[in-house]
């Protein structure tokens, strides 16, 4: 197997650095014709939908009081003590990350 993913990475490392416009015609006429599955309306609208502060306090409620939310160590138990106070903020945060 890793002979053949060497061979595939071989054969597009050439045709997208060294290959000739015809060879690269022909890759790209080649990739225009595969058909990629779509993404529903229905998964789409739960990849995009809105971070709530009830989705918040459900997943802090449901965490282990010593597990930490990011790399800044601060523990679920500091965010569910202080969850009126950081909710707000939280949502903000991921909603624009």
């Amino acid at each position: 197997m890793k002979d053949i993913l060497e061979e595939v990475k071989s054969f597009y490392n050439y045709i997208f650095t060294r290959g000739t416009e015809e060879e690269k015609e022909r890759v790209d006429e080649l990739f225009w014709r595969i058909e990629y599955n779509h993404m529903t309306k229905k998964e789409n609208d739960i990849l995009t939908a809105k971070i709530t502060k009830e989705k918040i306090k459900k997943v802090i409620l449901e965490m282990d009081n010593n597990e930490t939310l990011g790399l800044n160590k601060i523990s679920y138990k500091f965010y569910k003590t202080h969850f009126k106070e950081t909710a707000e903020h939280l949502a903000d945060i991921l909603m624009n990350y």
